[in-house]
């Protein structure tokens, strides 16, 4: 499989990484897959927006959320992370 033109295995270690604490490994990898398909898969979006809230980057995460559920409408995980940021009063970037 070419990985440039097939997202699963960067999806899975950015879920890896992160599960590690490694955010800066998981940030790239997450990166790369959304790079390659915008469209499909929503965990990248998740894990990503999980990492941007732990920078700060309020703005973006909610970006990221909103694409995941746009990708998949089902998604409770992403439904719950923009909830809750909808209700903290945290600073925006």
């Amino acid at each position: 499989v070419e990985p440039s033109r097939y997202t699963c295995p960067h999806e899975g270690m950015g879920l890896v990484f992160l599960r590690k604490g490694d955010f800066a490994a998981a940030g790239r990898a997450f990166e790369r897959t959304i790079k390659i398909n915008p469209d499909v898969e929503y965990k990248k979006y998740n894990g990503l927006a999980r990492i941007r809230i732990r920078e700060g980057r309020i703005d973006s995460a909610r970006r990221l959320l909103r694409k995941s559920i746009e990708n998949y409408p089902y998604d409770t995980e992403a439904r719950d992370l923009l909830q809750k940021l909808d209700e903290s009063p945290a600073k925006t970037h």
